[in-house]
């Protein structure tokens, strides 16, 4: 609920600030050619092609209350929470489900039924996440974090209502994609949402804030599992759905705030700049917006005038004055294509880094140990405090490679982080191997398994989990 009162809050702020903004916005456009929509007689070599405000105009100030990034924030990390959620209350209702099946009595799914629930909502990720590629601009940042809150909040009513799924294989895995929709869609609108919308100073440390809510929402929902364990040895029938119904704490809260929600003044600039469908009025009126936007968010006028025109710079490739008063005009047909950044040797080089981290980030397997945890623990004779401790342990390695990035460096803890994970899956390989049955019942064995998984999970936190996200911020930037 602190994050629906914050963005309630948050709503209603920036009215005032606009209205102190109203008396100066009236001559922005005089002043500024970027604002200008007017064809005039005056050569375009004599017009500054940068945002001029005038020496008295002022940014507004702050919220002593709440920082104007913080609701953005929020919000868009709030999706990254239910990713998370996801993967330990999975883990949990796996466990349930494996011991007695809600579906057939007195019976157990077998390893594919519960392979099929654990993966499908990642199916679901994967059709969304193409959509968002397609249409994710179209939309806007809100209207795709609105959609992606409808998505979490449907899907957790179907799984969390025993009235819905209690008796339906087919029902749950329909959930479960549903669910999933919104994970691609929400972890793909979170952090450009979070990148536009942040001063440039906290962009960095907010994305990966981003990844310490994403892990958090892991722990919430091995915690939520854990709870439901208690509810086991009375009502075995309804503990998963237990397990999946604490998420609509967060879903729901999501989904109010999100009615409120701003859009992020640089997808302002873009819709301007490239939306050959709008008037000369509401291009004018989405740059003074955006403009204001910058303005709120930046402490210094400089900068929210230096962040407005390196928007505008982004959305297309200017090269001349004229060129820029063209695009304002919408008499320019330049536009950038998608399949521009597979041609541009300046871009290719980049792409093929973050499409070379991303890949070997989902190849580690990771979300599988993390989807499996409560099994494997289990296997090895540990209860449900343990996928608990492993929740816990995986924030503070979280927070320590937040720590440490800046000093010492991508590539060193990437390096690091990787050679973790490679020793410690070689190490519980050999445990498995070695020690089938006395696996669930040595002590020795139980204590190198689980140092096993915490330093696979560990050394994954530390390198590829947040690494490739801020990497790709740096290389891809605004």
């Amino acid at each position: 609920m602190i994050i629906g009162s914050a963005f309630l809050f948050s709503a209603f702020h920036p009215v005032s600030q606009s209205l102190r903004l109203s008396s100066k916005s009236s001559h922005i456009h005089s002043q500024s050619p970027l604002l200008s929509t007017t064809t005039t007689s005056t050569p375009v070599n004599s017009r500054c092609t940068t945002l001029h405000m005038s020496s008295s105009s002022s940014s507004p100030s702050a919220s002593p209350f709440l920082k104007p990034w913080l609701p953005p924030f929020l919000l868009a990390a709030s999706a990254g929470f239910l990713f998370g959620f996801d993967i330990g209350s999975t883990s949990s209702a796996l466990k349930f489900l494996a011991q007695q099946s809600a579906f057939i009595p007195n019976s157990s799914l077998n390893s594919s039924q519960l392979g099929l629930i654990a993966s499908s909502s990642l199916f679901g990720a994967l059709l969304s996440s193409a959509f968002a590629l397609r249409f994710g601009d179209s939309l806007g940042r809100v209207k795709e974090l609105q959609l992606a809150s409808i998505l979490f909040t449907t899907g957790l009513m179907f799984q969390s209502l025993p009235i819905l799924t209690h008796e339906s294989f087919s029902a749950l895995i329909l959930a479960r994609t549903i669910y999933g929709l919104g994970i691609g869609i929400g972890m793909h609108v979170a952090p450009v949402y979070i990148a536009e919308s942040s001063p440039k100073e906290l962009r960095g440390a907010l994305l990966s804030a981003k990844e310490g809510l994403i892990v958090s929402g892991i722990l919430f929902g091995y915690l939520s599992g854990y709870i439901s364990q208690l509810f086991y040895n009375t009502q075995p029938d309804i503990a998963w759905h237990i397990s999946y119904s604490t998420g609509l704490l967060i879903a729901v809260p999501l989904l109010i705030a999100s009615i409120f929600a701003q859009e992020s003044p640089r997808w302002m600039v873009l819709n301007a700049l490239q939306n050959k469908s709008i008037d000369e009025s509401t291009r004018s009126d989405l740059l003074d917006k955006a403009y204001q936007r910058f303005q709120v968010l930046e402490a210094d006028t400089q900068l929210a005038e230096s962040e407005f025109n390196a928007a505008v710079s982004s959305m297309q490739t200017i090269t001349t004055p004229s060129e820029t008063t063209a695009l304002l005009t919408a008499s320019s047909d330049a536009s950038p294509s998608p399949l521009s950044v597979w041609t541009e040797p300046k871009t290719l080089k980049a792409l093929g880094m973050g499409l070379g981290l991303v890949s070997f980030q989902q190849i580690t397997g990771q979300p599988t140990v993390l989807y499996y945890a409560n099994r494997l623990f289990e296997q090895a004779g540990l209860g449900s405090e343990a996928s608990v401790g492993l929740g816990a342990f995986k924030l503070v390695a979280t927070l320590v490679s937040a720590s440490l990035v800046e000093r010492a460096g991508r590539k060193s803890l990437l390096t690091i982080g990787s050679s973790a994970m490679t020793l410690s899956l070689i190490s519980l390989a050999l445990i498995f191997s070695l020690n089938p049955s006395s696996f669930s019942t040595d002590p020795t064995v139980q204590i190198l398994s689980l140092l096993g998984i915490l330093g696979f999970v560990g050394g994954y936190q530390v390198g590829f989990g947040p690494i490739t996200w801020l990497f790709l911020g740096e290389v891809f930037p605004l």
